[in-house]
């Protein structure tokens, strides 16, 4: 079996993006939505507590998606920010914004409400951290 690891996933998004000429934002959205599958096929009761981690980078974009795509499907993730929004970018940008767009909520992490977000973790029943420990 073969597991991916950071810069082996870089390398395919690039070949992906660069050779096959598939954008970025399209590799972002099928990679939160088969997050969200999982999940839901993990719980069918609405109000499992779901936290999503999102932070700058482009693993931050697909946790916009996954967010996103949890409220479409009936649940009520939060979705905590752990960068100053200034610094999306690129592909990660354009989920950003739909998601505000959208209208649905979003909890920036700031120093003073750091141990809101442990008590949350503490309590959630699943969370997704797709920053891969970069924010």
């Amino acid at each position: 079996m073969f597991v991916a690891g950071q810069k082996d996933m870089q390398k395919m998004d690039q070949y992906t993006i660069e050779k096959l000429g598939l954008p970025g934002a399209v590799l972002m959205e099928n990679a939160g939505a088969r997050v969200v599958e999982e999940i839901i096929q993990y719980t069918t009761d609405k109000n499992t507590r779901v936290i999503v981690l999102a932070g700058g980078g482009n693993n931050g974009g697909d946790g916009f998606v996954i967010a996103r795509r949890l409220f479409d499907n009936g649940l009520s993730p939060k979705l905590w920010l752990l960068v100053d929004p200034e610094r999306i970018k690129g592909d990660a940008k354009i989920h950003f914004d739909v998601y505000i767009k959208r209208g649905l909520p979003l909890f920036q992490l700031k120093e003073d409400n750091l141990q809101t977000l442990r008590d949350e973790l503490n309590q959630a029943d699943i969370i997704s951290m797709p920053f891969l420990g970069r924010v």
